[in-house]
């Protein structure tokens, strides 16, 4: 499913995030609806109240500590849960006023699947928001539902009939604060009516070599409605990003690799497995252990990087590591006398 965020106000802020590849996920109480995480208990209360005069003082008290018990849990969901608000269109005139600076910023186009599961170490949940009249209600019939995705959605899936117009879709984090996410997952950037040339030159040019479609949006004529115009043509562009050591870094021509494997656990570590199109240099070995830690995972403690050559038939070991531990690296070399 693809998917949108708008943003605008900061726009070297939000291109380093793009640079990072990485996303903001807010606290609830940060969001500009008060309304956030607004839950009706009362069906609960009159309900188990009901029961304990039925079944006498012990169940009264046992419904008595569940609603403890619930309130709780949600109280703690609520405070540790951050939530990455997306849209469902790049087209609706109200997100690029409200969201985008009045047309004066972008549109990032997600591959939701990609975002929301790029490491599978990260507790993430998405669904689409539902619009009611009246916050959801919470009942006895719920008290079954205790899963986390339930518990995430019921606090964090609802909002007002009034915002429907947003068309929101969510990824709701086990924790708040910045999350990194798989580079292919950002598939286009959409140019606001009002973005100033020079921001549309620096971006294109800072993100040049990620396979990014770029896109002006344009009002259509005699209409309220949008359109996007293509600026660049990805059929004459080269995807080098995480693919090549540059012409700057070899002082020849490109270098090829390939990432065949990756693990990620949140800032304590991360393993990555790299194929190389041909033996590279000391200098080559710590460009890419850079590249790595600073734009895909975002500074881990620990960064464990095994490279092995494309005409290797044995792999066992690497014919070449880098090994982080905090900012220090460590580069062996294993030529074996080749």
């Amino acid at each position: 499913m693809i998917v949108y965020k708008y943003r605008g106000a900061n726009f070297e802020r939000d291109l380093e995030s793009l640079e990072r590849n990485s996303y903001w996920s807010p606290k609830f109480k940060d969001l500009n609806d008060p309304c956030e995480t607004l839950i009706n208990t009362d069906p609960f209360k009159i309900q188990s109240k009901a029961f304990a005069k039925l079944f006498g003082k012990e169940k009264s008290e046992q419904f008595l500590e569940v609603e403890k018990a619930l309130h709780n849990l949600f109280e703690v969901k609520k405070k540790g849960i951050g939530i990455y608000s997306l849209s469902k269109t790049f087209k609706d005139e109200l997100l690029w006023a409200h969201y985008a600076d009045s047309h004066k910023g972008f549109c990032v186009e997600y591959d939701l699947e990609l975002l929301a599961n790029s490491y599978e170490s990260f507790e993430t949940f998405s669904f689409p928001v539902i619009y009611t009249k009246k916050p959801p209600e919470y009942g006895i019939r719920d008290i079954n539902k205790t899963k986390t995705y339930q518990i995430v959605q019921k606090l964090a899936g609802y909002k007002s009939k009034r915002w429907s117009y947003e068309q929101e879709y969510r990824v709701v984090t086990g924790f708040y604060g910045e999350h990194p996410y798989n580079p292919i997952c950002l598939k286009s950037i959409y140019f606001g009516l009002n973005m100033k040339e020079f921001e549309k030159e620096i971006m294109t040019k800072r993100l040049k070599g990620r396979n990014i479609q770029f896109f002006q949006i344009v009002q259509k004529h005699n209409s309220y409605d949008f359109d996007a115009v293509k600026v660049n043509d990805l059929t004459k562009e080269r995807y080098t990003y995480f693919k090549e050591i540059p012409t700057e870094i070899t002082e020849q021509n490109p270098i090829q690799y390939k990432i065949t494997s990756k693990v990620y656990i949140r800032e304590i570590k991360a393993m990555v497995e790299i194929e190389l199109e041909s033996k590279i240099n000391e200098k080559q070995l710590e460009w890419i252990a850079h590249l790595l830690r600073n734009d895909m995972f975002r500074k881990p403690k620990r960064l464990f990087i095994m490279y092995y050559l494309k005409s290797d038939i044995e792999r066992d070991p690497a014919w070449a590591t880098t090994h982080f531990v905090d900012s220090e690296l460590k580069v062996t070399i294993n030529d074996f006398g080749q």
